[in-house]
């Protein structure tokens, strides 16, 4: 008897965890974004679907059929754009700013609530009525650029409203954070303006820009209000590249020309190097805009912050900059892109400083990051260098051009990233180069990529709506694949419920790349991984599921779940061992039930089998009756039967 429940038991125990294989990012689709004339993308975002909104500057004539300006202006202009989930469709383009002017863009994008986008960048004239804004708030300042704040429609595109956002001076946006809670947004850049709106800590000099952030609140439909504006700045030039939001917690990075910033003494958490620039972060308090910290990023050279990144699990920051300094981030002096961990306090560096580059290579500079659900950090940016760069696992690692665009991923901690790919192409358009200026790290776990280029050979798959190239500048998007496994499998386990419904539960999938996003199951009356009915769908916090009918008596069920990870693998489909449903029979001298309460039978009679031992989740019977019960089981005519959802429990 022992021997024959071998088989059994070692059925019931999970399979050893497989080591899973290195990353292996592949290409799923990419397309060109521009016209006959220049073009570039910028920021980037994502939505539940993985729909891509992007934004970036159009000097050509009808912008892929955009909304927008007229198709006479040859001036650049910014633009946002939706994108399908497939790549396959441009939805909708809104091109908007100065008609006769060049040197409008946008430059980061972000989602808010209620199906709003916030775009930021810089325009350098007044706004074009052709531009279709539905309101504008405030005036061009007639000083070279102004910062801008707009609103768009998820939807169609609809310019909801257009805010200039600067003074008498030049004033660039540079990146945003929203809070969707409180309906505020917060704007970073650089401003060389006296009177930039709503200021407090200035040190401007004449020519000089400082770094800013300014919070506006959006609360009212179509009424943007800008309530404070927290300028960070030395008597040198001063910029502010990202800003990043955690609750109350609001974080400004960017670079620093001196070290003469007005702040007290108390609130820097580390001194000014000898370089010539440093990188700066600065924690602030959200509400009020109050610096509480600043910690200074550098060494012997010239260094900065280009992105800043929340780490949700341990609320440190990630900070991902440029350097050219020796004696900071192992670097040789010739240009890297660094990446570390910072404590929420400001106090100091979380572990070591890790730098992208090879020694021997030369200037990398990062663009936009973005930080995935397991923590995993992807950074864009360009790279001269041809020397032993992009060699690990990336889907390019030839380099073809004076300068090529890059992304690599990257743990922080870990001493090299697990990926490093190019993105670029032959050059052979006006020996242009490439860069990655835009990355998202969206929640289906798909990389997304933005940029500009000026190779005809770019696309990599024959997917994509655009893969034709300009003799210009274009703009282009890659959705890349980083996972390149299914999950691993879990456990399954069936059982009948109280109200004679079969009940799978199932645990243990997991997936080390990216996460399960949902499940796929089935219950059915055959055995084996595969069932004879259609899988059903279950997302990924849903573990357990009960069929719509109530089981037969006399028939085996199994239960069938596979996971899915976040870009579509499947694990291998696991099946329960199978479930027999007993057969009642009436207890002798007891009708058709007693009053027991053994088995599933509680309150309506103990249920027995033919054998007369209790089958329910607390009765007993032994092995002997278990046994019994698959005699019957083989025994018995079965026919298939279709398991509904019933919903989760």
């Amino acid at each position: 008897m022992a021997a024959a429940l071998v088989p059994f038991v070692l059925a019931l125990l999970p399979a050893a965890a497989l080591a899973q294989p290195r990353w292996a990012p592949q290409v799923t689709w990419n397309t060109y974004l521009g016209g006959a004339e220049t073009d570039t993308a910028e920021g980037i975002t994502t939505n539940e679907r993985g729909d891509v909104f992007v934004t970036g500057s159009t000097n050509s004539l009808a912008f892929l059929n955009s909304t927008g300006l007229p198709s006479l202006t040859t001036n650049r202009d910014a633009y946002v754009a939706r994108v399908s989930t497939d790549g396959e469709t441009l939805a909708w383009v809104r091109v908007f700013g100065s008609a006769d002017t060049d040197g409008d863009s946008g430059m980061r994008v972000a989602r808010g609530p209620g199906g709003t986008l916030y775009v930021v960048g810089k325009i350098r004239s007044t706004l074009d009525a052709s531009s279709g804004a539905g309101h504008t708030y405030g005036a061009y300042a007639a000083g070279g650029s102004d910062a801008f704040l707009a609103q768009v429609s998820e939807a169609d595109g609809t310019l909801n409203w257009f805010m200039f956002l600067g003074g008498s001076s030049s004033d660039e946006g540079l990146d945003l954070a929203v809070d969707t809670v409180n309906h505020r947004v917060y704007v970073a850049g650089k401003t060389a303006s006296d009177d930039f709106p709503r200021q407090t800590g200035r040190y401007i000099r004449a020519d000089v820009s400082d770094a800013f952030v300014t919070r506006v609140d959006v609360s009212a439909d179509n009424v943007p209000a800008i309530l404070w504006s927290r300028l960070i700045g030395s008597s040198e030039i001063d910029e502010g590249f990202a800003v990043a939001l955690d609750g109350s917690s609001l974080f400004l990075g960017g670079i620093i020309g001196s070290n003469d910033i007005k702040l007290t003494v108390d609130k820097f958490r580390s001194t000014f190097h000898s370089g010539s620039d440093d990188g700066f972060v600065t924690k602030l308090h959200a509400d009020t805009g109050e610096v509480e910290w600043l910690f200074y990023v550098g060494g012997n050279g010239k260094d900065d912050v280009r992105d800043l990144l929340v780490r949700g699990d341990t609320r440190e920051l990630i900070v991902v900059g440029n350097t050219d300094s020796s004696n900071f981030a192992a670097g040789d002096g010739s240009g890297d892109v660094y990446v570390f961990r910072l404590e929420s306090t400001g106090g100091s560096i979380a572990g070591t400083v890790q730098a992208l580059g090879r020694a021997g290579s030369l200037d990398e500079t990062a663009g936009q990051a973005a930080i995935d659900v397991k923590h995993n950090v992807f950074i864009g940016g360009s790279t001269r260098s041809s020397k032993d760069f992009a060699t690990l696992e990336g889907w390019d690692t030839e380099y073809s051009g004076a300068s090529e665009g890059f992304v690599a991923m990257w743990f922080p901690g870990e001493e090299t990233p697990y990926w490093i790919s190019y993105l670029g192409g032959s050059n052979a358009l006006e020996g242009g180069a490439e860069s990655v200026r835009g990355v998202d790290a969206g929640p289906l776990g798909m990389l997304t990529l933005s940029g500009s280029s000026f190779a005809a050979d770019l696309m990599r798959v024959e997917s994509g709506f655009d893969r034709e190239a300009s003799e210009k500048e274009n703009g282009f998007l890659f959705r890349v694949a980083t996972d390149s496994s299914g999950p691993r499998a879990g456990t399954v386990n069936l059982a009948r419920n109280s109200e004679g419904h079969m009940t799978a539960t199932w645990s243990g999938f997991v997936d080390d790349e990216t996460d399960v996003v949902g499940y796929e199951w089935a219950i059915s009356t055959k055995g084996g991984a595969e069932p004879e009915v259609p899988f059903q769908f279950a997302d990924f916090v849903t573990t357990t599921v009960t069929a719509s009918e109530v089981a037969e008596p006399g028939t085996t069920y199994y239960a069938h779940v596979r996971a899915i990870n976040a870009v579509g693998g499947r694990s291998p489909t696991i099946a329960s061992t199978g479930f027999t449903v007993p057969v009642p029979v009436p207890v002798p001298g007891g009708g058709d039930g007693g009053t027991g309460t053994g088995g599933e039978g509680e309150g309506e009679g103990e249920v027995l089998s033919p054998l007369g031992w209790g089958c329910g989740s607390t009765g007993g019977g032994g092995v002997a009756g278990a046994l019994g019960l698959l005699a019957l089981a083989l025994l018995s005519s079965r026919r298939p039967r279709v398991a509904r959802v019933r919903g989760p429990e």
